[in-house]
């Protein structure tokens, strides 16, 4: 390799760290968030049931307005961090294609972080906490009923606890897709390895023994690849029978499998 190309792999290598330290950020926050959640939701019903919260004190607006000021806290280090995952990304996937076609044709597709999801439902949570702030904050915005305040309390809590706890039961469903995330990434990165050997020897390595492969790439490659729950290897599959094409494949936990040809048809 060239230094040009050892520069241009070494910074590859470098986005797709900032792309998965991203994610896991964003997990860690998202999941401290509906923790937090759950957490006061629960207090509140606990203590409204032996009767020693009471909607009509004039502090009961803190109920929700702690947590509109964490999740507005939360929402915008979301926004942070998947601003950044935009441009890594943007940035990874023309430095792979200069390697694989020569040149920057910006024909990928952005993909974005698994957790977005996440971020759109937490900006709806963060409008009703507010929402329900203002109610309580101003006297004038209630009803004179005698309920309404009770009953608005009792739903926005209930709401908001159930959420919360939907969204971290649902969180390891976004883990497993986080981690067939690393696989397709690992995969796609194989490919400019592939590329530079082929450049050199004028054909791909001809195996069908991925943990051979690997060995044959080393001097391209520089890292090793490896499965997120596992260290051999065991989801990702390579053949290629005469050097001519090839064709790489990761296992989904989920079942199935998705793979990526040499011309980078995907499967």
């Amino acid at each position: 390799m060239n230094p040009q190309q050892i520069y241009w792999l070494e910074e590859l290598k470098q986005a797709d760290k900032k792309l998965e330290k991203f994610d896991s950020n964003a997990m860690e926050l998202i999941k401290f968030y509906f923790l937090t959640l759950f957490s006061i939701t629960t207090i509140v019903f606990t203590l409204y049931n032996y009767q020693i919260l009471n909607t009509d004190k004039s502090w009961f607006f803190l109920v929700f307005f702690f947590p509109f000021i964490l999740g507005l806290a939360v929402f915008l280090a979301l926004k942070k961090i998947f601003s950044q995952y935009t441009v890594i990304e943007t940035t990874r996937n023309q430095i792979s294609e200069w390697f694989i076609h020569g040149e920057i044709k910006n024909e990928f597709t952005i993909s974005g972080s698994i957790f977005t999801a996440f971020y759109t439902l937490l900006s709806w949570i963060v409008s009703i906490n507010l929402l329900v702030s203002l109610y309580f904050i101003f006297p004038f915005l209630r009803t004179k009923g005698i309920y309404s305040g009770i009953i608005i309390a009792i739903l926005a809590v209930a709401f908001l606890g159930i959420l919360s706890s939907i969204v971290l039961a649902s969180l390891n469903s976004a883990r497993k897709k986080g981690r067939d995330a690393t696989r397709r990434a690992n995969i796609a990165n194989l490919r400019v390895p592939l590329e530079l050997y082929y450049d050199k020897h004028g054909k791909y390595p001809v195996t069908n023994d991925f943990n051979e492969l690997l060995e044959m790439l080393k001097p391209y490659a520089g890292m090793p690849v490896n499965d997120p729950l596992s260290k051999d290897g065991w989801s990702y599959e390579y053949n290629s029978e005469d050097g001519k094409n090839y064709t790489l494949s990761y296992v989904l936990e989920d079942g199935g499998k998705k793979s990526i040809d040499s011309n980078g048809e995907i499967k």
